[in-house]
């Protein structure tokens, strides 16, 4: 872990063994610093074709992950390979170990370090919330729904039974606060992200969402990647 830690200077991680360069997002999120009995598993950016390169060959299923992506890709590119490691994380195996988890790395300037983000939880799809919803016991479970669009950093679009208010990531968690202090009604939050938004503007995203859940204010663990 601190072989890793001084290539957070110049925000990227150089796989020496593959020679390749691989651009970590930021986050300013600290919460977690230090990950042992780790494999750590590579999402490049192709320069020529703007596409992701998956290797997961350091993939061990009874340790944590460390999934590093780059910073560069489109959601649309890292979506079929999150899918794939929440579905083989979950899958039943012999070997599988329930307490493993897993993270993205990020590159953190405010502690001068690397800091990981848990999405263990996480179910990724590449349906509609409506198709979802049509199927899913969340769509009757008594709770007011409210869908966050994610077209860019700058376009977020919140829509909340036939309120629909348009904001940025600056004024996003101001507003959630504001919503779930109207009424005693219990808020359930899904959340779109378009598939050409970077994965650094996911991280983002997530970021200014962090910290943001209460008693009356829930982030569905459900998220979705729409094209």
């Amino acid at each position: 872990m601190k072989r890793l830690s001084i290539f957070i200077l110049t925000a990227f991680l150089l796989i020496s063994c593959a020679e390749r360069e691989l651009q970590l997002p930021e986050s300013n999120i600290s919460e977690i610093t230090e990950v042992f009995d780790v494999s750590p598993i590579y999402i490049f950016y192709d320069e020529n074709t703007g596409q992701a390169d998956f290797n997961r060959n350091n993939m061990i299923g009874t340790t944590n992950w460390l999934v590093n992506i780059d910073k560069r890709l489109k959601m649309g590119e890292v979506l079929p390979h999150l899918i794939y490691l929440q579905e083989k994380r979950r899958g039943d195996g012999f070997h599988k170990n329930e307490l493993a988890r897993n993270y993205f790395s990020c590159s953190n300037t405010e502690i001068m370090d690397l800091s990981f983000l848990d999405f263990t939880e996480i179910t990724y799809h590449d349906e509609a919330i409506a198709d979802f919803l049509k199927k899913s016991s969340e769509a009757s479970s008594g709770l007011n729904q409210v869908f966050i669009t994610f077209e860019a950093v700058d376009k977020i679009i919140i829509g909340r039974q036939s309120e629909m208010i348009e904001t940025n990531i600056g004024k996003l968690g101001q507003i959630l606060m504001g919503l779930s202090a109207k009424n005693d009604t219990i808020n359930l939050v899904f959340l779109n992200f378009s598939s050409e938004l970077t994965f650094q503007d996911y991280i983002s995203i997530k970021s200014a969402l962090y910290g943001k859940e209460g008693s009356k204010l829930i982030m569905a663990r459900d998220e979705f990647i729409y094209k």
